[in-house]
């Protein structure tokens, strides 16, 4: 069996499963799992994409980006307590940003992905909307391209959006340490949309200050 058929059967499969998961005949998404940091990806808008290949293209995505970011925030043991998971939510679409909000605290998730897709000359681009639901809710938009094979590839802002999730939900918990680790690994990851990346940045400094107005009031108390 050469390599372009088992990637086809492999691809067909992940597609079966996902779909038997999710569902795919009527708009619906999954309510997120108790003690789990879940972000919730969308169906994108298009007007030249198939709705069958659409959904392939989704359901091997969300496959994706639940092995790759779940390893990657692993492997940097930033998920403590934790259990992260992306969800697909087939047949549903988002208009803009508070409705993303809205979507996102109604099934308990702390991340949402929406946006527009289309293709041209063998490419497809995405305006990507990354929208954190959790604390203060604020929306970033990245521009992602996908060619041939890379479609199967986890694009960094995932990532770093993923980190940046998993730290705020730490952050209500008080897990303020480890909260802190995964805001510097996002920013480490350089591909946050500008809006994101401002508020992580606020984030840091606060929680710098904080930390530096603390080690003075022990300071002055004489305690070490």
């Amino acid at each position: 069996m050469n390599r372009a058929v088992k990637y086809s059967i492999m691809h067909t499969t992940i597609v079966v499963l996902m779909l038997f998961q999710y569902g795919s005949a009527s708009a619906q998404c999954p309510e997120a799992r108790s003690g789990w940091v879940t972000i919730n990806l969308f169906d994108l808008n298009s007007t030249d994409i198939p709705p069958q290949e659409m959904q392939s293209f989704l359901s091997e995505l969300t496959f994706k980006l639940n092995a790759q970011i779940r390893g990657k925030l692993q492997s940097h043991g930033l998920l403590g307590d934790s259990r992260f998971e992306m969800k697909w939510c087939p047949g549903m679409q988002i208009s803009d940003a508070k409705a993303a909000v809205s979507s996102g605290k109604k099934v308990g998730s702390a991340g949402v992905l929406w946006g527009d897709i289309d293709q041209g000359s063998g490419i497809w681009k995405s305006a990507l909307r990354m929208t954190s639901v959790a604390r203060a809710p604020i929306t970033g938009l990245s521009n992602i391209s996908y060619r041939g094979e890379t479609k199967s590839v986890v694009d960094a802002s995932f990532i770093a959006f993923a980190s940046y999730i998993v730290g705020k939900v730490q952050l209500e918990k008080k897990q303020t340490n480890l909260a802190k680790r995964n805001f510097n690994y996002a920013r480490s990851l350089k591909s946050l949309p500008d809006q994101i990346e401002s508020d992580l940045n606020n984030t840091i400094s606060s929680l710098d200050a904080s930390s530096s107005a603390r080690k003075l009031t022990s300071i002055s108390r004489g305690e070490k």
